[in-house]
């Protein structure tokens, strides 16, 4: 189905089923047919790290664009670190295939363009976005995180992911 040029009507002109089938049915279906992919999830706690260089949540966040192929992720949950004036950092980063597990190396592509740091013991938001993935595909995201001395312990509790295609 695609989308009609809408007519220009003339004055006396006869509305017949056909044009409004074609002006406003047709139109309004292809409008419909065009609803943006969405992903919500509350999954579990990851195992918690002491590693410098960053390993994956294992959260398992997917999307399937079906419009623009934009996409907005955020995640959003606490942090802790402990040990030696630690703090955490995190990365948003996603791609095809198999999603990573708990504790793998990081993986995927970036969608915040680097680490973003996670106060200690407080509430954390992290924004990404993706401008290029292709509608129809199946893109699994995660959170990288890590220590950032190594000598402590960073840990991720009640993470909310959320996806959002525009």
């Amino acid at each position: 189905m695609a989308w009609t040029t809408p007519k220009t009507w003339n004055v006396g002109e006869v509305l017949t089923a056909s044009n409004m089938n074609v002006q406003v049915r047709d139109n309004l279906n292809y409008l419909y047919s065009k609803t943006p992919s969405y992903y919500n999830a509350k999954p579990s706690n990851p195992s918690s790290t002491s590693s410098a260089t960053g390993v994956m949540a294992g959260l398992a966040g997917s999307i399937t664009p079906s419009n623009s192929g934009r996409v907005v992720f955020m995640a959003y949950g606490y942090s802790a670190a402990s040990g030696g004036g630690s703090k955490t950092y995190l990365d948003i980063r996603y791609g095809t295939g198999s999603a990573p597990s708990n504790g793998a190396a990081p993986t995927g592509t970036s969608a915040t363009q680097g680490w973003t740091y996670a106060p200690n013991f407080a509430s954390f938001n992290v924004l990404g976005y993706a401008t290029s993935l292709s509608v129809g595909t199946t893109y699994w995201w995660d959170i990288s995180f890590a220590n950032d001395n190594g000598a402590g312990t960073s840990t991720l509790q009640q993470i909310v992911l959320v996806a959002n295609e525009s």
